[in-house]
């Protein structure tokens, strides 16, 4: 079952509520699908991870029409430094990998991107 949030108005605390409602009350694995247009994709997706989703839908760079969705690379490395769980994907590569994104959709990438601009790159936290 998919649960997706299509025009990014949830907020963290929703989101918490929504989802331990529909994880106490579904015995299926539930798939978060959020949009940006908040700027709350990221955050509501790891909200709802930790609420009980079992899956997270995420495109790189946070890709997706109009805001975007939550960042593959922004998901992965926040369950990985914030709630210490390693999804077995090498953190190591995402800039590669939104590097490579970048250049076959012709996009720009922000500077001050978490994790993949150019600012935090220069300063990485970990």
């Amino acid at each position: 079952i998919r649960y997706a949030d299509t025009v990014g108005c949830l907020t963290p605390f929703s989101t918490n509520t929504i989802f331990k409602e529909l994880v106490s009350r579904c015995p299926l694995p539930i798939e978060v699908h959020m949009h940006n247009d908040f700027g709350l994709a990221t955050a509501n997706t790891l909200v709802a991870l930790d609420a009980g989703a079992k899956l997270a839908s995420t495109t790189v760079a946070g890709i997706g029409e109009r805001a975007g969705n939550a960042g593959f690379e922004e998901v992965v490395t926040g369950l990985y430094s914030l709630y210490g769980i390693d999804t077995g994907i090498d953190v190591g590569k995402l800039n590669s990998l939104n590097e490579l994104v970048a250049r076959v959709s012709q996009r720009e990438n922000f500077s001050y991107k978490a994790f993949s601009g150019d600012t935090f790159l220069a300063n990485p936290i970990f």
